[in-house]
């Protein structure tokens, strides 16, 4: 069986999104410090290179998608700046919903 690349996308689409969810429970669900942490820097990551896949793809007439998508990346990059600056629980947990609105939001952008 051979693989077009249209199929080749739609897998990386696709375990991209689980990947997303998968993080994304884990680091609301899981109670030890360190782990979250790690899973929160990888979230955020990856909201930063969705948001790069989703500038790149994108035709150069549709300036609108490609400012969304920078934008939402750019929440990943200012969930890490709260998570570092503020050292209280609230402060991790703002952190925590800015990583996951800007993971979310970027997937379902690079879906549109």
């Amino acid at each position: 069986m051979i693989l077009t690349s249209l199929d080749m996308l739609v897998i990386v689409f696709l375990s991209m999104s689980v990947v997303s969810v998968l993080g994304i429970l884990l680091l609301f669900l899981l109670k030890s410090e360190k782990i979250t942490k790690v899973i929160f820097y990888f979230l955020a990551g990856l909201g930063m290179a969705t948001a790069y896949m989703n500038s790149a793809s994108t035709p150069p007439g549709f300036m609108g998608e490609v400012v969304t998508g920078w934008g939402l990346g750019g929440l990943s990059a200012v969930a890490i700046l709260v998570q570092i600056i503020g050292k209280t629980q609230k402060s991790f947990m703002a952190a925590k919903i800015l990583v996951t609105v800007s993971v979310l939001a970027g997937i379902v952008n690079l879906f549109l």
